[in-house]
């Protein structure tokens, strides 16, 4: 009994870890019918040329998120949310604020690498989410990954 009890609060803490809403509410595992849901209220339009692309507000130069699925199955994988620094803003005060929003998401227990600026977060045995700039410090990345579909994310 004591192990059933054991089993069943592991698989309930996974299913929980799981289900753990990244930014713009999107999560590990729903469909591209709720990605979109997620999306849409927070002003991103799919893109007309790719269609797991998405540009907030219609502008392909804005916030872009692109959305991974495992091939020919509908669940979600990963994404990646690829954040333009506007020429007026410092691009530390950007990451800055990202940063605070991913804590405040997934706790304050993540790697920083003060060298190329690049924070990670272990979500579980298998998610992830990183944060870094570019080469040219010109957009702020944001990925959320799972380690069994390296093929699928893009870095």
């Amino acid at each position: 009994m004591k192990q059933m009890i054991i089993i069943i609060s592991f698989m309930f803490m996974t299913a929980l870890l799981c289900a753990q809403t990244g930014i713009f509410g999107l999560r590990f595992g729903i469909s591209s019918e709720q990605a979109d849901s997620a999306l849409k209220p927070e002003g991103f339009v799919k893109s007309a040329l790719y269609p797991d692309v998405y540009h907030r507000n219609n502008d392909p130069n804005g916030i872009t998120v692109e959305l991974y699925f495992e091939d020919g199955k509908p669940n979600l994988v990963g994404w990646l949310i690829a954040i333009p620094i506007p020429a007026d803003l410092d691009e530390f005060d950007l990451e800055e604020q990202y940063l605070e929003e991913l804590i405040k998401l997934h706790g304050d227990d993540y790697e920083y690498d003060d060298w190329v600026f690049e924070a990670y977060w272990k979500l579980d045995d298998h998610h992830y989410v990183n944060g870094a700039f570019t080469d040219y410090l010109d957009t702020y990345l944001i990925l959320y990954g799972d380690n069994r579909y390296a093929d699928y994310m893009p870095y």
